[in-house]
């Protein structure tokens, strides 16, 4: 996910650096769905995988690690 995501305009604007980019998201992207995948909230289109969905249920009792992907986001992009 991190090489579909490495020229979005948003994280070139957060992180212009593209070595650091490149570190960032790689870490950023292996937390979200090391969680989501756990916890059975990750969803692949086709057998391909030509698009994954993150997701969390509104009624979900586990919560999407946003409190602590930023802080690695901020601390790896040193912001």
């Amino acid at each position: 996910m991190s090489k579909a995501f490495y020229s979005d305009p948003l994280w070139v604007y957060l992180l212009p650096d593209e070595v650091k980019r490149k570190k960032v998201l790689k870490k950023f992207f292996e937390i979200l769905l090391s969680v989501g995948i756990s916890n059975n909230q990750v969803y692949g289109v086709s057998n391909l995988l030509k698009g994954v969905l993150v997701w969390e249920k509104p009624d979900s009792t586990f919560n999407l690690p946003w409190k602590i992907l930023i802080p690695v986001l901020v601390s790896l992009s040193g912001i």
